[in-house]
């Protein structure tokens, strides 16, 4: 399933153990809250144009997610992205804070 999501923030834990979603497309979120996608094991795919901040665990366990999309992103959250082990195509040209163990297994 393709998500397209209007809403300026993805909240905490909002798609949390959804096994449905296979890419998410947020045009106008600026935020992803602690958790929101946390273990989303089918998801493969994440596009975030206008997101500056990505919370702790984010997308923790997440481990078909193969592409992500943060252009304008600065903050990356403790362990957002922990056991996402098919990462192979990631976009953050503006990271200036990433947290501990952000990336890894």
């Amino acid at each position: 399933k393709d998500v397209q999501n209007t809403a300026e923030t993805i909240t905490e834990g909002q798609y949390k153990n959804n096994r449905d979603i296979i890419s998410i497309h947020a045009p106008n979120a600026t935020s992803i809250g602690e958790g929101a996608f946390f273990d989303c094991n089918n998801l493969q795919q994440a596009s975030f144009p206008q997101v500056t901040s990505i919370g702790v665990t984010a997308f923790q366990f997440c481990g078909k997610l193969q592409e992500v999309n943060f252009p304008k992103a600065t903050s990356i959250g403790h362990e957002a992205f922990w056991s996402c082990k098919n990462l192979q195509q990631v976009c953050f040209p503006k990271a200036t804070s990433i947290g501990k163990h952000a990336f890894g297994e």
